[in-house]
């Protein structure tokens, strides 16, 4: 493997350090790791997203805890299918973050979120008196991103925030932590919070496939997977204003490749150009059906279909619903 030049360590060798440190120094001897992984940490030197997974799955085995040992009280190992059915029973947005906090509160001294709503925006804080590991940088990463992510999956969109706040300073690894939270307006604030529109508490929650051997720690590894092409080429297409969606030979040329190469990486990825184009479609029709004074024609159109039936047809394909079905159970639970 290829080891990248850095001048500081990274948002994961910063991270898995920090793991270790609750773990301790004597209990750390005691973790089943490769000796690659150990020597990197030892230097504190780049760190692949494999070995960091694999740090992690040997501090929830050794801790018999599914976060890590950062709550007071163990959670039990692969009990997140649980949890993750749970939430598919609660109507919308809201009731699922509150009833995680609850959840989260039964292994803490208190639950970890404090949540302030006013008529427009919602602000998710972490409560430092909640556990004992409250204040270190790795809490308020895993408390805030595991939030965002289960939600986004919920609710089948990745909604905006306003702004992270994080108890650290974020010099030298801004970057990452955009690409970690999806957002450039991230500070640095005394108390860990995340901002966001008060409309994405109507978002309806709709039934997935629960996980049967999958653990909490995947969905906060999703911000750490390496930068790959499907991600670059989303990022491309949806910064055009108005949306629009280029051919394959057309993309090509912005990244300076043939049309050959770009497919074939793409397919080394697990992944298809159509298949980028439908999930930026998918996220698009979400977002432009939570504002009922938009037609669903326009919306059609506007996503790039022949006509209303051929997006009837996709969005159909997509969540089981039609959009006006969509549409109206999403202001029926607001």
């Amino acid at each position: 493997m290829n080891e990248k030049k850095l001048s500081r360590p990274t948002v994961k060798a910063l991270f898995a350090r920090q793991l270790l440190d609750i773990v301790g120094k004597e209990e750390a001897k005691h973790l089943e790791l490769s000796d690659t992984t150990l020597s990197k940490l030892e230097s504190l030197k780049y760190l692949s997203v494999e070995e960091l997974k694999e740090l992690i799955h040997s501090i929830q085995s050794h801790l018999s805890d599914e976060m890590l040992g950062l709550f007071s009280i163990p959670i039990p190992l692969n009990s997140f299918p649980i949890i993750y059915k749970a939430l598919h029973f609660m109507p919308n947005a809201d009731h699922a973050i509150a009833w995680l906090n609850d959840y989260y509160g039964l292994y803490s001294d208190a639950p970890p979120y404090v949540i302030f709503e006013n008529n427009e925006e919602v602000i998710i804080k972490l409560d430092e008196r909640a556990n004992a590991n409250s204040t270190l940088p790795i809490y308020s990463e895993v408390l805030l991103i595991c939030l965002y992510k289960i939600v986004c999956r919920l609710c089948r969109v990745n909604f905006p925030l306003t702004e992270v706040g994080l108890s650290f300073s974020i010099k030298g690894i801004e970057n990452e932590l955009a690409y970690l939270f999806d957002n450039q307006n991230i500070v640095t604030s005394k108390v860990a919070y995340m901002r966001f529109s008060k409309d994405i508490l109507k978002l309806p929650i709709y039934p997935d496939g629960v996980p049967d051997n999958s653990s909490l720690y995947s969905y906060f590894l999703t911000w750490i997977e390496e930068h790959n092409i499907a991600l670059q080429v989303t990022k491309m297409i949806v910064s055009r204003v108005p949306l629009t969606f280029p051919t394959l030979e057309e993309l090509a040329k912005e990244f300076d490749t043939s049309s050959q190469t770009l497919r074939r990486k793409l397919a080394e990825e697990g992944n298809s150009y159509q298949a980028i184009k439908d999930t930026i479609r998918k996220d698009r029709a979400i977002s432009l059906l939570m504002n009922p004074a938009i037609p669903i024609k326009n919306i059609a159109l506007e996503l790039g279909f022949a006509d209303p039936a051929a997006f009837n047809k996709s969005f159909k394909n997509w969540f089981m619903t039609t959009p006006s079905g969509y549409r109206a159970k999403y202001f029926k639970n607001g």
